[in-house]
């Protein structure tokens, strides 16, 4: 299902952004020469703003719907927050402090708002393609989730710390920036084609996945999320 190919790579995109900074970020701080106590502060900025706001994304994704855009626009909000920290060598701006910081607020706001909504989306994909509204889609959905935020967690640190030794933060971070805004656009131009899908054509997944035997019904077209 691409529709569910889309949340995964988001995750994935958003627990590894948030697992770069775990080996890089003390390190670049260094140069500022914080104390320890304020470096650790500095670490708590991003979960912090992330911990905050999730309430008011999981609200806006359950309510309003726009998951997809959720996903772009956050995807796109958190690429700025790591060509800001870095600062991206193209950028033309010197290392400092207040950037960083700022840079911390917004990817909190940006991952959030790129992460919150997958769980939603994704629900509402199974749902549209045939699976009941129980526990047992729920429990599937979570351990997708999971898996894949796991997965980010393990490929964030792993390749933060390999590219800010062999590179450096500045074009470490830009990697992972350029990342989110890849994964921005993926987003967006999945929801244009499958706008410009005619009505008459339909994907083999439109099928409801547990088949006929299961129960299941089929699904009008005008449910499957965009």
């Amino acid at each position: 299902m691409p529709a569910i190919i889309m949340v995964v790579i988001t995750i994935i995109c958003g627990a590894s952004s948030l697992g770069f900074l775990d080996p890089t970020l003390a390190a670049h701080l260094k140069q500022f020469k914080l104390t320890p106590s304020v470096i650790g502060l500095m670490f708590l900025i991003a979960p912090g703003v992330y911990a905050f706001t999730a309430p008011l994304w999981g609200w806006i994704a359950d309510k309003k719907g726009h998951t997809k855009t959720m996903m772009t626009c956050g995807s796109l909000a958190g690429a700025v927050a790591y060509l800001l920290m870095g600062p991206a060598p193209f950028i033309g701006l010197s290392p400092s402090l207040w950037i960083i910081v700022i840079g911390l607020v917004i990817m909190g706001l940006g991952v959030g708002g790129a992460l919150i909504p997958t769980f939603q989306d994704a629900v509402n994909t199974a749902k549209a393609h045939g699976l009941p509204d129980n526990m047992d889609t729920f429990g599937l959905v979570s351990g997708l989730f999971n898996s894949c935020f796991s997965l980010g967690a393990f490929l964030g640190p792993t390749a933060g710390g390999y590219l800010q030794e062999e590179y450096g933060f500045a074009w470490a971070s830009t990697v992972v920036g350029g990342l989110l805004a890849l994964n921005a656009v993926i987003v967006f131009l999945f929801c244009v084609i499958r706008r410009c899908i005619p009505e008459h054509s339909t994907y083999e997944e439109r099928e409801p996945l547990l088949g006929d035997s299961a129960g299941v019904t089929d699904v009008s077209k005008s449910q499957l999320p965009v």
